[in-house]
């Protein structure tokens, strides 16, 4: 694990990444006993974020994440002619960038644009072998990814000390793919990319010293489906005492 800091123009940096390391003390152990490694896993994620304050109005802040696992193994044993090779790889990575604005100290504005993305690869052969070296393969593979590119844009008004009023609107595109092979032949292969647009408002409010209330009502337009979906939302927070 590693991480890393520093300033930048009117704001700072991180950056900090890991990965594990167990595959890698299993493989010094069977070279010790100059023994193959039939199998590895790990994984590994890194993560950066800056961030500058250009005036005291607008601030910029970038982030990203990467995140992998990997998993293979494979069976050949001396005394067994047959192999297995598998392997199951999966991952997801994002990244957003944001802008934030203070006209005045009752009302702000976030722009926010963001990109992610997840995979998915799992794959199996069985490969025969008769007495006199003729291979036989079997396999099947699967791979699916789900790409999401979105725009968002939140206006938060704090209309009174009982009242701050949220609302915006998200712009999104996903890119959805599936594919499956069997035996080099690939049965299924799907690709769409639909768009989704919604539109929120929300209001906190506070309707005394203990009780407080959040309503909200958010409307979805999925470009696949013909239906408006409109999801209502409701909130409450009470405290007891000052201590809870």
């Amino acid at each position: 694990k590693a991480l890393a800091e520093g300033p930048f123009y009117k704001g700072a940096w991180i950056l900090s990444g890991r990965r594990t390391y167990f595959d890698k003390l299993a493989q010094l152990y069977n070279n010790a006993k100059n023994e193959d490694q039939d199998w590895k896993y790990y994984f590994w994620d890194n993560q950066f974020k800056i961030f500058s304050d250009i005036n005291p109005q607008n601030r910029i802040t970038f982030s990203t994440f990467n995140g992998k696992d990997v998993l293979n193994f494979n069976l050949e044993e001396e005394d067994w002619d047959d192999e297995i090779d598998f392997k199951w790889n999966w991952g997801n990575n994002s990244s957003s960038l944001k802008w934030r604005f203070i006209p005045n100290p009752k009302f702000y504005s976030e722009l926010i644009v963001t990109r992610s993305s997840f995979d998915f690869d799992l794959g199996l052969k069985y490969t025969e072998i008769d007495s006199v070296g003729h291979r036989d393969e079997r396999a099947f593979e699967v791979m699916n990814k789900i790409e999401d590119i979105s725009i968002t844009e939140q206006l938060t008004w704090h209309m009174t000390p009982r009242h701050m009023i949220t609302l915006g609107g998200t712009v999104k595109n996903l890119t959805m793919k599936f594919n499956f092979d069997l035996n080099n032949t690939n049965y299924f292969k799907i690709k769409q990319t639909p768009n989704i647009y919604s539109a929120f408002i929300q209001d906190k409010w506070k309707v005394n010293d203990k009780l407080s209330m959040q309503l909200g009502l958010r409307g979805s337009k999925y470009e696949l489906h013909d239906q408006l979906y409109m999801d209502p939302r409701f909130g409450f927070k009470y405290l007891i005492n000052d201590d809870l």
